[in-house]
């Protein structure tokens, strides 16, 4: 109930769940094995405490790269790139 799931993002060994918790943005990676459940999502950890991150383009699906936008009042408006590996 304290969590709101915002987005989904599949790849084709990985999936980007995308919520809001505590009125900040969360972008966990969970990788998906070949077989049985995933495993559990690890969080991308972002240095400032208040910050505005979402996923951005990610138009291959058999990659390992996992674009994301982020700001906050003292970084601009930037795009990342996430090794989900």
């Amino acid at each position: 109930a304290a969590v709101m799931l915002e987005d989904v993002s599949c790849f084709a060994r990985h999936m980007v769940i995308a919520t809001t918790r505590a009125g900040l943005p969360r972008l966990a990676v969970a990788a998906l094995p070949e077989s049985g459940p995933p495993r559990p999502p690890r969080e991308i950890e972002f240095p400032e405490p208040v910050y505005s991150a979402y996923p951005h383009a990610n138009a291959e699906f058999d990659t390992a790269k996992f674009r994301y936008g982020y700001e906050s009042f003292i970084t601009p408006r930037s795009v990342f790139e996430h090794d989900m590996d």
